[in-house]
């Protein structure tokens, strides 16, 4: 086997490497920049980041504050941002890191609030494909799931009987 003498032939020249540093950074997603059209069907996965919409509106879940969530008009905003977690095979969501990651989940009134800084029972969810577009987020609640959907205040909750679905746009 030889030894190679020289390497200025096999190593990339330092222009070629900004120059592919440039085309790399070029192909990140830039979730700064809001989407022109959410799409519905992007399958929630660990580590991803996400945009859920409500049903076919251009509604998005939006982080309020203090604590709340609700149905906000898409604007692209970091509020609007969701990264996907697992944890014993159970989805959890937090919105884009800001100083206190919280977890979305439920509570006593069954709204949406983002308030548990660890993965709980109240903030595991099951999502399920639907046989049209997007899908039915279920909630863990006790022993049972239930459907998320808008409660009578028109605000995102945990509600019995609910055919609404949700669409999960990829951003990264």
């Amino acid at each position: 086997m030889e030894t190679p003498t020289s390497t200025s032939s096999t190593l990339p020249q330092s222009t070629e490497v900004e120059g592919l540093a440039h085309q790399l950074e070029n192909l990140r997603p830039n979730i700064d920049t809001p989407v022109k059209q959410l799409s519905a069907n992007d399958p929630p996965w660990q580590g991803h980041i996400y945009v859920i919409k409500y049903q076919d509106s251009s509604r998005v879940l939006t982080y309020g504050e203090p604590e709340g969530v609700i149905l906000a008009e898409y604007e692209g905003k970091p509020t609007q941002r969701w990264i996907c977690h697992i944890k014993e095979g159970w989805l959890g969501f937090t919105n884009d890191p800001v100083e206190t990651t919280a977890y979305l989940g439920h509570y006593q009134t069954m709204k949406l609030h983002c308030r548990a800084t660890h993965h709980l029972h109240q903030e595991m969810f099951c999502v399920r494909k639907r046989l049209g577009e997007g899908f039915q987020i279920l909630a863990r609640f006790d022993q049972s799931l239930h459907p998320v959907g808008i409660d009578e205040a028109g605000d995102p909750a945990v509600v019995r009987y609910s055919e609404e679905w949700w669409g999960f746009h990829l951003l990264a």
